[in-house]
């Protein structure tokens, strides 16, 4: 059987939807396990230099937090760092090869998430 187009967009709609209500209950879960994400949340969306912004979280609670919290942390990282490059006009995918290291790799060293 074939899929109409309209049927076919009406399924990737309700399925973007479930995945949106599943990341945002692991978020309300995780935040109520970590209250402290919610500022730190609110740091990493307000900083516009990298640089200040690594030396925040290396000198933060993060770095002795669960595993999962530093994940989170790390996540959040690096959706700042692409709405950074979206905003300078600079392609999001910016992986440097070695030596080279960004915000993101600098900070998943600093958080020893892999």
């Amino acid at each position: 059987m074939k899929q109409t187009l309209q049927e076919k967009r009406d399924e990737q709609q309700r399925l973007s939807k479930a995945y949106k209500a599943n990341k945002r209950e692991q978020w309300d879960e995780l935040v109520e396990r970590e209250p402290r994400l919610i500022p730190m949340r609110a740091a990493i969306r307000g900083s516009a230099n990298p640089s200040e912004l690594f030396q925040n979280i290396a000198d933060s609670w993060v770095r002795f937090a669960p595993s999962e919290v530093r994940y989170a942390v790390l996540r959040m990282v690096d959706d700042h760092a692409n709405r950074q490059a979206r905003l300078a006009g600079r392609a999001i995918l910016d992986d440097p090869l070695p030596p080279g290291r960004n915000l993101y790799h600098a900070t998943r060293e600093l958080l020893a998430v892999r």
